[in-house]
């Protein structure tokens, strides 16, 4: 996750390549930022594979969201940078504007999800099946968070650990 926000926050202040004055005045600076996009897009991608697992619950859904997203930029990267290299300046903008839509698309994403968990907290919750190193995992973190600190503070005795191979419906029934 710390290569993935690593990458990403840098790239805040590089939203000056779409103004004209600064690209046509600076083209040195353009070009830097230029480069500078394509190699923290292509490491923030490969953050965003690995965490892609245990992000929002690495559900399948969630995986196949990243990925599909991690593809498009990448793509649309690689045909802005050919394109660019052919002097083809109108479809190089296209393909850096597509590549900045795709690359946004996650800040939108993460306002309607917190607009999604109020709409779902206050209808009456909603409920998934996860796996007992998930919910330990969720639960060991925000009780860390919220516990004053203890000094006989013992991992153990916050929650049972399950048995290997074990699912959350069997562990539950036990």
């Amino acid at each position: 996750m710390t290569i993935h926000l690593g990458t990403i926050l840098p790239f805040s202040p590089l939203v000056f390549q779409f103004v004209p004055k600064v690209r046509q005045k600076f083209l040195l600076f353009h070009r830097i930022n230029g480069y500078t996009i394509i190699f923290l897009t292509l490491v923030s991608n490969a953050g965003a594979i690995m965490i892609a697992r245990r992000a929002f619950g690495g559900t399948l859904a969630t995986q196949a969201g990243v990925g599909v997203l991690v593809i498009a930029s990448t793509v649309s990267i690689a045909l802005a940078y050919y394109n660019i290299k052919r002097l083809q300046i109108d479809q190089h903008r296209a393909w850096m504007l597509r590549a900045a839509f795709y690359l946004g698309t996650i800040i939108t994403l993460r306002i309607i999800m917190i607009i999604a968990a109020q709409i779902t907290g206050k209808i009456g919750g909603y409920f998934t099946v996860m796996e007992c190193e998930k919910l330990q995992y969720i639960y060991n973190e925000t009780s860390t968070i919220n516990a004053p600190p203890t000094e006989d503070y013992n991992d153990d005795s916050i929650i049972e650990r399950p048995k290997e191979n074990s699912n959350l419906l069997q562990h539950v029934g036990n």
